[in-house]
């Protein structure tokens, strides 16, 4: 039986480029007419935001029911996501780095690794944890 974690793999295995608009950079010109989705980096920002903050508001000591639904929602987020890469790329991080979710600080501090690992990956700085 495969994991959620192959099942997902399984699901970008074959994409090996993206050519949706919300995985290109800036494809929309400032004064066009046409309405374009965010880019990859606008959606990155808006997306990093929103994992760290839910992480900061996730229940000091989470119940088994409470984490398992915060491991669905962390499914469905890399599911959906809407550049194809980006989600195949953060699938190996999670296999290699499963979600950690057994307190609110083991969880912010999760989010926090496995974001310098995409920021390794980008070649972008990475952040220290907050003690």
């Amino acid at each position: 039986m495969a994991t959620a974690w192959q099942a997902l793999k399984e699901k970008f295995q074959n994409q090996e480029r993206c050519d949706k608009p919300s995985c290109t950079e800036g494809i929309g010109a400032k004064n066009s007419k046409v309405v374009y989705p965010p880019d990859r980096s606008q959606i990155g920002r808006a997306n990093w935001k929103y994992v760290h903050s839910r992480s900061a508001n996730f229940p000091e000591i989470p119940s088994a029911v409470e984490r398992q639904r915060e491991l669905a929602w962390i499914h469905s987020f890399i599911y959906t996501y809407p550049c194809g890469i980006c989600a195949r790329d953060f699938t190996a991080i999670c296999s290699r780095i499963p979600p950690a979710l057994s307190s609110r600080k083991e969880y912010e501090d999760w989010w926090v690794v496995v974001h310098n690992e995409v920021n390794k990956d980008l070649s972008k700085p990475v952040f220290q944890k907050i003690a």
